[in-house]
Order: C-alpha cells, then sequence, then structure tokens
C-alpha cells in the first residue's frame, strides 16, 4: 500500500497566511501527478513545491517533461520536529489562519495539535515546508515591519476576503494591473495574484552604486 500524500494550498496577505485547501489521500503515482495538476489548475497556483524524496524527485521530472508546470524541489532540512519548531513562532504569532469550516479542517486541526505524537504527521510537515518557503520569500520581497494591534484584528476579520493577493513594497516602476496606496507614510505596492513567485535562489540585481569609507589620515609626529 503506498503512503498518504498530502497536498496543500497556501495564500500570502500581507505578513499573514492562509491555508486554503488541503488534499490527503494514498496516491499511486500516475494518480499522484494527475492531481498535482489539477490542484494546480484549481487554484492558478504561483508556484508548486515537491519535498526532496525519491518519489518527488520522480514526479519532478516527470512534470517537467510531460506538463508546463516547473515545480520547486525543496530540499529536507533537520527532521520534522526540528522544522515544526521552527515555524511555530508563526502560530503563536497569530499569522497563520485556517477557515472557520471544511472537510478536511477537523483531520488537519487534530493532526497539529497532537504533534509530535501522534499517529500521523504528513500534513504538519507539509505545513512546515510551505511557512519555510513563504516566510524567507516574504522577506526578501517585503522586509518586516511593525504593526499595530488594530491592523492585525483587522486581519483577523477578513479571512472571507481573498486572502490570495501579495503585498510587497518597491522602488520599481508600477506595472500593469498593480494599485498604490500610501500606509504610514510609505508607498505600497499592491501586486495581483498570479505575480509569479521569485526562485528561492533569487538575488536582487546590484544596484551600480559603490560605497567607500572614508580613510582617516594619521600625521606622524
Amino acid at each position: 500500500m503506498s503512503d498518504w500524500s498530502v497536498g496543500q494550498v497556501w495564500g500570502v496577505r500581507e505578513q499573514d497566511f492562509f491555508l486554503l485547501d488541503v488534499v490527503r489521500k494514498r496516491f499511486e503515482f500516475h494518480q499522484l501527478r494527475r492531481a498535482v495538476l489539477e490542484l494546480h489548475a484549481r487554484w492558478d497556483a504561483d508556484v508548486t513545491l515537491i519535498e526532496k524524496t525519491a518519489l518527488g524527485h520522480a514526479l519532478l521530472q516527470d512534470l517537467r517533461r510531460t506538463s508546463p508546470l516547473r515545480p520547486i524541489l525543496l530540499p529536507a532540512r533537520l527532521d520534522k520536529v526540528a522544522r515544526c519548531e521552527a515555524q511555530s513562532a508563526r502560530f503563536e504569532e497569530g499569522r497563520v489562519h485556517l477557515p472557520a469550516e471544511a472537510p478536511w479542517l477537523g483531520a488537519y486541526e487534530s493532526e497539529l495539535l497532537a504533534f509530535p505524537n501522534g499517529r500521523h504527521d504528513d500534513q504538519v510537515d507539509a505545513t512546515s515546508y510551505a511557512l519555510h518557503y513563504l516566510t524567507d520569500w516574504l522577506r526578501r520581497v517585503r522586509p518586516p515591519t511593525r504593526r499595530s494591534r488594530e491592523s492585525m484584528r483587522g486581519v483577523r476579520g477578513r479571512y472571507d476576503a481573498e486572502p490570495a493577493t501579495v503585498v510587497g513594497e518597491t522602488i520599481a516602476s508600477v506595472g500593469e494591473g498593480h494599485r498604490v496606496t500610501i500606509e504610514d507614510g510609505r508607498r505600497v505596492i499592491h501586486v495581483p495574484a498570479s505575480t509569479p513567485f521569485p526562485p528561492p535562489d533569487a538575488r536582487a540585481e546590484p544596484s551600480g552604486r559603490t560605497t567607500r569609507r572614508p580613510s582617516r589620515r594619521r600625521d606622524r609626529a
């Protein structure tokens, strides 16, 4: 019998993360491939992440060869418990949001609360991978800023709004479909959800400016 496979869909809004959908089932390889493509198409996902295992590597190669999908392979860092503990701060800060109702919600919450002593941990591990990638992505596109309690309360009560919009600060010119607002004296560009995610190894382009430190002159007596 094949192992459990888990697919999760996450949305990002400001500095918060929203779990939108979960698929958990025992799949044969061809069924798993079809499930990945269907989930990607259903949510029009910006990026697809696959855990770096023997099965994951084979799945990535097959998808790249036979479909327009270009998944990103995520290597396993540390063990499952350490990966989860590294993301526990996101939950403590109230930045991880679950829907009020969903057919998969009960099983997901039960597994999350039972970890690491529960019978299964595949949904918890998928959550750790997703939050690690998205947190790292947010650090690159939008440096963290201090938020007021009022703004945090506003996000808590707006789950029914579209959470998949990524908000980022940039000094580049505003592209088509982007919306600009001024928040706390700062220029914020609201980017459509269809904007592609940058690869994990993306680096900022050099500005071409040089910084020189002034040398201190010492006169000998």
